[in-house]
């Protein structure tokens, strides 16, 4: 149905023509960009599936909703397809295309627990922006990847264990989701 649809970025070539150049908002009126891989529409119901091509390798724990925080795309994808498409998104998915990947498809049913657990994540994140509150707090072994570690240097995990657990609450909630 649509490949390469894309919300919010300037540059449109290459793009599906339903593409936008504006953002788009989502729920509680934050507004996303990005471009969404694969548009497919289910044929015999009006819904739709989106997905997103990854080149990596697959999360080794599969998430039922927002993977603790960091599997957010599905369904921030799915809400904006939603509102440019006027359809309602079925599911979302990831799909590790490559024999890296294992050809694996992480798929999130867009259903009511996915859509509020969302809303928790964007409403804890709006705090942390309205605060200015972002705790360098990364996951165990996660500095061992990160592109900016060049940037944090190699101790952040050290000197997270330090932090007051208190002032991580917030954080702690995103990371307990499924």
């Amino acid at each position: 149905m649509h490949s390469e649809l894309a919300f919010g970025l300037a540059d449109q070539t290459g793009r599906d023509p339903s593409s936008v150049e504006s953002d788009v908002p989502i729920a509680g009126g934050i507004r996303v960009r990005g471009a969404i891989d694969l548009v497919e529409k289910h044929r015999t119901r009006a819904s739709l599936r989106i997905t997103d091509h990854k080149t990596g390798k697959p999360p080794q724990s599969v998430p039922s909703c927002v993977g603790g925080g960091t599997v957010l795309q599905p369904s921030l994808y799915s809400l904006a397809a939603e509102t440019m498409l006027g359809s309602d998104v079925e599911s979302g998915r990831l799909f590790f295309c490559t024999q890296q990947g294992g050809f694996t498809p992480v798929e999130i049913r867009m259903d009511a627990t996915v859509r509020q657990r969302l809303g928790q994540v964007l409403s804890l994140i709006d705090m942390a922006v309205q605060d200015g509150f972002f705790p360098p707090a990364p996951a165990k072994d996660a500095c061992k990847f990160c592109e900016y570690r060049i940037v944090c240097g190699p101790y952040e995990e050290t000197r997270f264990r330090r932090k007051q657990k208190s002032f991580l609450d917030p954080l702690n909630q995103i990371r307990c989701l499924p």
